[in-house]
């Protein structure tokens, strides 16, 4: 099984979607998490760090397992990818926005590049939810 949840976030309301369905998985499974914030800009390494910090202290303080945060720069799906491979029985859960098209072409995909060339197995949720999870249920056990 998994040892540990990689979780690329990038402070959109897109990728923070699959935050619910990981904290389950992560408390049912009893293992941690690592939020993973990837500076994929050019702004400075020791100002990205300093703001990624606090996003990622801020989300990791609604988990009820251990979190581990993580601030890298390069592309993004690259070094999620990297990560991830630098571990063992890890499960990267990330969420992806649902582009088609033009549009997808355009832009990439991040979470497609991730699933094409990760050494790990994918949780990907696709904007917009499905709602299979919902706040008042966050505490119910998915596994009972």
């Amino acid at each position: 099984m998994y040892s540990k949840i990689l979780i690329p976030l990038d402070g959109s309301m897109f990728a923070e979607a699959v935050l619910p369905y990981a904290r389950l998985l992560a408390q049912e499974l009893r293992i941690p998490v690592d939020l993973l914030y990837v500076n994929d800009t050019n702004e400075p390494p020791a100002c990205a760090a300093y703001m990624a910090n606090e996003y990622l202290t801020r989300v990791g303080a609604s988990f009820g397992t251990t979190v581990g945060a993580l601030v890298q720069s390069g592309h993004t799906a690259a070094t999620i990818v990297e990560v991830a491979a630098a571990q063992r029985e890890i499960l990267i859960a990330m969420a992806t926005h649902g582009y088609s098209g033009a549009k997808r072409w355009f832009l990439g995909s991040v979470a497609e590049k991730v699933v094409r060339t990760a050494p790990c197995p994918v949780l990907t949720l696709r904007h917009p939810e499905r709602e299979f999870v919902k706040a008042d249920t966050a505490t119910t056990p998915v596994f009972a």
